[in-house]
């Protein structure tokens, strides 16, 4: 027994094409796909992994063996306990890899614009070298030649 209601949806048999359906899923199936491709290769940056970059200047060697930069750029969050820095020669040879980098004021944690930053050089170095700051196995900078 079907009320007046009920009877109008049994009695209508047209419906959306059995072509234009599949075709909207298939747009469907491959909106998704990209979307997931362009997750998984990092495509889509998210808050924790998003890339940063700061800048630094040459400053000097100080006499304990350091060379000396200036943070004159940074963006926020940056943290000294995650970055790690390279000393790389001009032969292409990676000559020094730490993740103890020294930093003044020594008390704050973020990397900051004005701060002073220290990596150690051991007193055979010398000729020409480029140091590179890596966050989160990411560069966030990279030093022109530096003679030492």
């Amino acid at each position: 027994m079907h009320t007046k209601a009920n009877r109008k949806f049994v009695r209508q048999e047209s419906g959306i094409s059995a072509v234009i359906a599949m075709i909207l899923i298939v747009a469907l199936t491959v909106a998704l796909i990209a979307v997931a491709y362009a997750w998984i290769n990092g495509l889509i940056p998210t808050g924790s992994t998003a890339s940063k970059t700061m800048q630094a200047t040459y400053d000097q060697i100080s006499s304990t063996n350091k060379v000396q930069f200036e943070v004159v750029s940074a963006d926020a969050g940056i943290l000294w306990s995650n970055v790690n820095a390279t000393a790389t020669n001009t032969t292409g040879t990676v000559s020094y890899v730490t993740s103890n980098l020294s930093q003044s004021p020594s008390g704050v944690t973020e990397v900051k614009v004005g701060q002073v930053f220290f990596i150690d050089c051991d007193d055979n170095w010398s000729g020409s070298y480029t140091f590179t700051l890596i966050y989160n196995s990411k560069i966030i900078w990279a030093s022109s030649d530096i003679s030492l």
